[in-house]
């Protein structure tokens, strides 16, 4: 229905994303009932992002508890920073930046950074994450955040004055 929507306002390119693998397939055939000729430019199915990062040393964050920052034990003075312990969120962030970048060269919007309107409406945390990623700077970008017994988040975010809804939704 939002890529009707944008149509039929004259959107100069429509993207469609989903995480469910028959509605990309329908979107990929959904025809303009006015002119004849699909809707949406490009179609992309979203899987699940990865929340972990196997690496070599058998960590998942990468970091051993024995490693040590530069020049720590090597007899040089310094100011020890912080550990960063690299979350499943943070992981899920960086994969969700390099899909969008992707997606975003194949629709052809390298040069404009990424989408000016995205509309997130699956509810799902990684769609969530994509939406945000693939929205270029500026953008306006609405997100439905919705599941039973938790919060339902509405974001406009943008140029403009930056609004969100926050309510809880009945069992």
């Amino acid at each position: 229905i939002n890529a009707a929507v944008a149509h039929a306002y004259s959107a100069r390119k429509i993207i469609a994303v989903d995480n469910n693998p028959k509605r990309v397939e329908f979107a990929k055939k959904y025809i303009s009932p006015i002119t004849g000729k699909p809707i949406i430019d490009h179609v992309f199915l979203n899987t699940d992002l990865p929340s972990s990062v196997p690496q070599s040393n058998g960590h998942t964050n990468g970091v051993s508890p024995t490693d040590v920052g530069a020049g720590v034990g090597d007899g040089e003075m310094g100011v020890v920073e912080e550990e960063h312990h690299v979350t499943p969120g943070d992981i899920k962030w960086e994969a969700a930046k390099e899909r969008a970048a992707k997606w975003i060269a194949e629709a052809g919007l390298t040069a404009e950074e990424g989408f000016d309107r995205v509309i997130e409406a699956s509810g799902a945390e990684d769609c969530g994450l994509l939406g945000v990623a693939i929205a270029k700077q500026g953008a306006i970008c609405t997100l439905h955040v919705a599941a039973p017994g938790q919060t339902r988040l509405t974001t406009r975010f943008g140029r403009g004055p930056w609004t969100h809804s926050d309510k809880r939704i009945p069992h």
